[in-house]
């Protein structure tokens, strides 16, 4: 069955709610004269082509043609190794990672907290054992309050810059889904995609260890650098 032109059309807005950054991406003016079939063809291979690393590529078009990418997002200090990943995960995680974006962003006024919590738990019954990572603006006890699926248990906690909250996440997952050691529990949950084999968990602990390590020093550098230049 052919698909229509307005269908075409439809496909196209839908596909531009889902990834706003492809309305900057698409050179409208260029393609002006085009039908909205070949339209989204275009747009489609750009989705395509630049999954897993929109925000490189806005960048990279703001170079070339000298606009400026509009954003709200304050530039910070921390250039983390740890954090740098060519690992790129499935897409269902991006979308999860912006919608959760969208509901934190909603909560800043009221959690002035400059700082979030990254997580590792143990989740077991009778017949699974499993480790969940995660992260949260509040405790662990409050963000599993009510949990019933699966008893929790607390392994760590690390308190994290919450301007590098996400990427901390982000770089963990990277490793865990590159090496293989993603779990998928038998009871299905919110959270299910970040739960990964028990015998991660020194891997986990290691990398977390490390990326400590590197916040502690850059904001030490930090600290010095603007106390020389008060001096």
């Amino acid at each position: 069955m052919d698909i229509t032109e307005q269908q075409y059309e439809v496909k196209i807005e839908r596909l531009l709610l889902e990834y706003p950054y492809l309305k900057n991406a698409f050179n409208w003016e260029q393609h002006k004269n085009k039908t909205f079939k070949r339209k989204y063809e275009i747009i489609s291979s750009i989705r395509k082509d630049t999954e897993g690393r929109e925000d490189a590529y806005m960048e990279n078009r703001v170079k070339k043609t000298g606009r400026k990418k509009k954003s709200k997002v304050k530039r910070n200090f921390y250039n983390i190794k740890s954090l740098k990943t060519k690992y790129v995960l499935p897409e269902w995680f991006y979308s999860m990672r912006n919608d959760v974006k969208m509901k934190w962003h909603g909560s800043t006024k009221r959690n002035k907290s400059k700082t979030g919590i990254f997580y590792i738990v143990e989740m077991y019954d009778n017949d699974e054992k499993f480790i969940k990572i995660g992260i949260t603006l509040a405790s662990v006890k409050q963000r599993y309050f009510g949990f019933n699926t699966y008893d929790v248990r607390t392994i760590r906690t690390s308190e994290i810059p919450r301007v590098i909250l996400f990427d901390v996440e982000t770089a963990m997952m990277s490793y865990l889904y590159k090496y293989k050691h993603n779990y998928y529990p038998k009871k299905a949950f919110a959270g299910k995609s970040e739960c990964f084999k028990y015998d991660s968990l020194l891997g986990i602990k290691k990398k977390l260890n490390r990326i400590e390590k590197e916040i502690k020093k850059k904001e030490e550098s930090e600290r010095y650098r603007v106390l020389q230049a008060t001096c």
